[in-house]
């Protein structure tokens, strides 16, 4: 996927240089929901994507079952039918990119131990956990200090209804840059009634500041739908 959860993962598995003697468990719920999320896989499956960036929306669609170069089409562009120049700017973009979302590994982006459960029904259970930071990417481990994670486990299945990361307070992110938000949000919803719980949509959303004088907006959401099984 161009903008989808493949881009948008963007925290690995490693927080600080602490190791604990015994490494500590996540709870059996959240841990049945995440094998359930890795299990997730697209093979097959056409779907339309919807991409919302910062107020121009483009709307594409993805069908396995056509040749691997014609497999992405773009319907529409802005509001409007794509011309033949965005056509062919797109194919160039689009040649040679699957569209194939295998399950994510949901499991690298919490620390089992900072995860607190914070609610609970008979139907969910929510927690709050703090997000991992990718040991080499210094800028990645600056801003996963200041953010706080909260997850949201169906307990049907059981999977993954929605991860969220985002910041309670400004903070400086780099050099000269200060953030003022910070969010990332994935969330995914049953599909049909046989098990099949696929991307929903992807927030991301960055306000703040670079050199005080510019200002630093971002706004994405991706939003997946109209999933239709081709395979055999």
């Amino acid at each position: 996927m161009k903008q989808g959860f493949r881009i948008l993962l963007l925290f690995a598995i490693v927080w600080g240089t602490a190791v604990p003697a015994t490494p500590v468990e996540m709870p059996r719920l959240v841990e049945d929901a995440f094998k359930m999320m890795e299990s997730v896989s697209l093979d097959g499956w056409a779907y339309t994507e919807t991409t919302d960036t910062n107020g121009v929306i483009t709307i594409e669609r993805f069908d396995p079952s056509l040749p691997e170069n014609r497999q992405w089409t773009l319907i529409e562009k802005d509001g409007r039918a794509p011309s033949s120049e965005d056509l062919a700017a797109y194919a160039d973009d689009r040649t040679g990119e699957g569209g194939n979302h295998e399950g994510d590994d949901l499991r690298e982006m919490v620390d089992p131990e900072g995860l607190e459960l914070i609610e609970e029904t008979s139907t969910y259970a929510v927690y709050r956990f703090r997000p991992q930071a990718d040991d080499e990417d210094e800028d990645d481990a600056k801003i996963m200090k200041h953010v706080t994670g909260r997850l949201k486990i169906v307990k049907s299945l059981p999977y993954v209804e929605s991860l969220e990361i985002r910041n309670s307070k400004p903070f400086s992110a780099a050099l000269l840059v200060k953030m003022k938000e910070f969010l990332t949000r994935l969330t995914y919803r049953p599909i049909d009634d046989q098990g099949h719980v696929f991307p929903h949509t992807v927030e991301v959303k960055i306000r703040g500041r670079v050199l005080v004088f510019k200002k630093l907006r971002e706004d994405v959401s991706v939003t997946y739908s109209d999933y239709t099984y081709l395979g055999e």
